[in-house]
């Protein structure tokens, strides 16, 4: 779903209708642009919850125990599990690991971003021959004019010799008369 403009905001709050469920493509791309460590943890990763919940124990017993590594075992099973994929971007679907995946995905994203970046450069190139041609059929070329001057000039001279000849000719011919 696409969201072309929301104008949702009450109350200058800043957050949209569409923003609290959602559904703009702003929240999705900005919905990880919070997420952090907590200090404890980074300063010790010990604390670090590494258990998995078991939805099967009984009522009364512990889900969640001290040292229970369950959690970082299934993760580290995921890293060579070999899993379908659904077309995400510029990756088709694929069935791979992890990691193979990880890699497949950042290779086509360089890719798609060297490709945006040649073509707008490509762009920009274009956009200045184009203003570079309108400038030229539009602007005045100085030593184009200079020379056109020049050639206008040497015209009038002659025809203006042409014309103190005629006249010289005709006042002749009037005296000989």
């Amino acid at each position: 779903m696409r969201i072309a403009r929301d104008t949702t905001d009450r109350g200058g709050t800043g957050v949209s209708l569409s923003s609290q469920f959602g559904l703009g493509v702003g929240v999705q791309a900005n919905g990880a642009r919070g997420l952090s460590i907590r200090k404890d943890i980074q300063q010790n990763p010990f604390r670090l919850g590494l258990a998995k919940f078991d939805p099967s124990i009984a009522v009364g017993a512990v889900a969640l125990g001290v040292g229970d590594q369950r959690g970082a075992v299934a993760l580290r099973g995921l890293q060579d599990q070999v899993i379908a994929f659904k077309a995400a971007g510029p990756v088709t679907a694929a069935n791979a690991t992890l990691s193979q995946y990880l890699g497949s995905f950042l290779g086509e994203t360089a890719i798609s971003a060297q490709a945006a970046e040649a073509g707008r450069i490509d762009a920009e190139a274009l956009r200045n021959d184009v203003i570079k041609r309108r400038d030229d059929f539009a602007g005045v070329n100085l030593d184009e004019e200079l020379a056109n001057l020049v050639v206008f000039q040497n015209s009038y001279s002659a025809a203006a010799r042409v014309l103190t000849a005629a006249r010289d000719i005709y006042d002749t011919l009037l005296n000989a008369i």
